[in-house]
């Protein structure tokens, strides 16, 4: 398949220079990039939805107690896999959590970075959800992204970058969801994920 694609790529390019056009050649154009036609064929895939997200972690017992405890996911049955490591779900969506233990997980420090590689969830109040993380002083970063969705940035006790988010039912392609307008406020939160007693920062935009 692979093959076949290469070769009408560069039947594509050898009618091009001779003046005709990439519908010739089983091509469209969208936006100035040229796709070949499969791309906007239904995928036989026929994805159902996110099952699961899997993280590593130094500290299985620590990593449940975060995902339980702060975000209500529950720990369900987990295969007797050769290494150690936990099962959670939300009962809400089913989405489930994979956690791995590994010896030197990726361990992000510094400033929550909005840009990093992070998986998000969706709630139904993100106010509501605001106040949870400030009553458990939990570390966060909200914002206001270019397409106008609030979103807040939180950290596993590993550096996992979670986002929590109020979005709509559908986003189109003509809606940007890169960037973001400050917001701020002085919060009582700590660092790196972990559950403590004190610690403000003003937090300010930035980009997902």
């Amino acid at each position: 398949m692979r093959r076949d694609a290469a070769h009408r790529l560069r039947g594509a390019r050898l009618l091009r220079r001779r003046g005709a056009s990439y519908s010739d050649a089983g091509l469209f154009d969208v936006s100035n990039r040229h796709f070949p036609l499969w791309f906007a064929m239904p995928s036989p895939l026929a994805i159902q939805g996110l099952h699961h997200v899997a993280i590593t972690t130094a500290d299985v017992p620590r990593s449940v107690a975060f995902y339980r405890d702060l975000l209500g996911f529950r720990e369900i049955p987990r295969p007797n896999f050769s290494f150690r490591g936990a099962w959670l779900q939300d009962a809400t969506s089913d989405l489930q959590i994979h956690i791995i233990e590994h010896p030197e997980p990726t361990r992000l420090i510094g400033e929550i970075d909005t840009k990093t590689n992070h998986f998000a969830l969706a709630v139904a109040d993100l106010d509501a959800a605001e106040t949870w993380l400030q009553e458990r002083h939990v570390e966060y970063r909200r914002q206001v992204n270019a397409g106008g969705y609030q979103q807040i940035f939180i950290r596993d006790p590993d550096g996992n970058h979670v986002e929590l988010g109020a979005y709509p039912a559908t986003i189109t392609g003509d809606e940007a969801i890169t960037g973001g307008e400050p917001v701020t406020a002085d919060e009582p939160i700590a660092g790196d994920g972990q559950i403590k007693d004190d610690g403000p920062i003003t937090h300010d935009g930035g980009n997902s």
